[in-house]
């Protein structure tokens, strides 16, 4: 039809973030299956309705992103839209992705019909060739063009400029008629993803909506914020797909070492975790978004869960929070070479009123020991040079020597293996505190000490020894 000029285009207004995001979902699932992100980047501030052809554009975009998913073995693809500099109507879609790439001397052939840019790469991913040229044709009949960019190894881009008309009715533009989430403006949250592209898509919708974003590639930087008393988040965003640690891994930590107490988090994923969404419910989360979300989707959610999270607690829940441990007077030595389990714990205790020590090793544990003399210690039984088992072991003996109250030992490990409990055991500690430490666990055991501490002082104090 295009080449004996019979195809018309029809001139209807539709709106672009919605067709956008129809692409998006449809390829989304063969990305995620190939472990590639496909990322949707729309300014909150474009117009979201135009006048044009939407199926044409649509087939056009559905040809050139599939080729870009299609030639994408690990990275991205991203779709990003921008208003065009020059004129008053009009955007430039662009389509990015880390693929093959295309040969500088066969991209000026790319968009004829049955031509690729290698024979080889048509074996290995399949393809005729022609939807590019039918991409070419729509595009140049929208009074368009289109243009690719690439280099080989590195990826692809291409770029399609549609000067096309607003409509003059924009009620329903992206990022202008938004629900109600006034509440949300200066609101800290925390985004955790390892993909830079995602945190900087995330990052800017989080700025349209006046909150401020915190941006961390890491779970491991995440921790370290979230550990720190003088930083605070009211909102948290993670990735599901990691590397080391995923988002429902991460969560589990936080809770576990009872950070971020009361933040409601919301997991963003790629993948189907459709059948997992209740599991992940139930592990803290309190949405499940699948990516890319849309901006309209990601405030609406962020609103929902924050205002669920300022609901009155029940009873129960506040008088758990209303519980005040005062341990002044209690020294607790800890001795771990892992410095984030020594700075959890102590950023733990120390607000409570806790004097803190800490050692690296079990021959440091020994000598802050006996210049200290704490009232616990947890020590851990992985340690270079002289571990935890051993250096319990001298504690003893010195007690023993020196005639003092053997103190309270708790081997801080994360083994829980019987034959690593039985080594710890016949050494001479207390008890056991596992990793990740739980604060309700660590506060009890403190606890413990303090009412033990309290009582010995009340019966010197009755029998009139000092």
């Amino acid at each position: 039809k295009s080449e004996a000029g019979k195809l018309h285009l029809d001139e209807e207004p539709f709106n672009l973030p919605d067709l956008i995001f129809s692409v998006s979902d449809l390829l989304a699932p063969t990305a995620a299956q190939k472990g590639i992100e496909l990322c949707v980047d729309i300014p909150p501030t474009l117009p979201a309705r135009y006048i044009g052809d939407d199926a044409r554009l649509r087939q056009c975009l559905m040809n050139i992103v599939g080729n870009a998913v299609k030639f994408t073995e690990k990275g991205y693809v991203t779709i990003q839209i921008a208003p065009l500099e020059s004129e008053d109507d009009g955007f430039c879609i662009s389509v990015k992705d880390t693929g093959v790439g295309i040969p500088a001397h066969q991209i000026s052939g790319i968009f004829d019909a049955f031509e690729q840019a290698d024979t080889s790469s048509t074996r290995e991913f399949e393809g005729t060739g022609l939807g590019l040229s039918i991409s070419k044709r729509f595009v140049e009949l929208m009074g368009g063009e289109v243009s690719v960019t690439s280099v080989v190894g590195e990826g692809s881009c291409f770029r399609l400029v549609l000067p096309l008309a607003k409509c003059v009715d924009n009620n329903d533009a992206e990022g202008t008629i938004l629900a109600d989430v006034t509440e949300l403006a200066g609101k800290r949250v925390l985004v955790v993803d390892d993909l830079d592209l995602n945190r900087t898509i995330i990052g800017r919708m989080l700025l349209g909506q006046k909150m401020i974003p915190t941006l961390v590639n890491s779970p491991e930087r995440a921790l370290d914020l979230l550990s720190n008393p003088e930083i605070e988040f009211d909102l948290m965003i993670f990735d599901y797909l990691m590397p080391k640690q995923n988002g429902a891994e991460l969560l589990r930590e936080v809770r576990e070492r009872d950070l971020a107490n009361g933040v409601p988090a919301v997991l963003l994923s790629s993948s189907d975790v459709a059948m997992k969404t209740s599991e992940l419910i139930a592990d803290g989360f309190a949405a499940v978004l699948v990516k890319p979300a849309r901006l309209q989707t990601l405030t609406s959610t962020l609103a929902k869960v924050w205002g669920a999270s300022r609901r009155p607690k029940t009873e129960i829940q506040s008088a758990v929070e209303a519980r005040k441990y005062d341990f002044n007077g209690i020294k607790v030595l800890v001795a771990d070479d892992n410095a984030i389990n020594r700075k959890v714990v102590t950023m733990m205790l120390k607000k409570h009123g806790v004097t803190m020590f800490e050692a690296v090793d079990g021959q440091q544990a020994i000598d802050v020991f006996k210049s200290s003399q704490p009232d616990l210690v947890l020590m851990d039984l992985s340690m270079p040079d002289m571990n935890g088992a051993e250096a319990t072991q001298i504690i003893r003996e010195y007690e023993t020597t020196e005639g003092l109250v053997p103190v309270t030992i708790l081997g801080f490990t994360a083994n829980v293996l019987s034959e690593a409990q039985q080594e710890f055991t016949e050494a001479g500690v207390s008890g056991f505190l596992f990793k990740p430490t739980k604060a309700a666990e660590l506060f009890e055991k403190v606890s413990e000490i303090l009412d033990s501490k309290n009582e010995d002082a009340h019966m010197r104090t009755a029998t009139g020894t000092v």
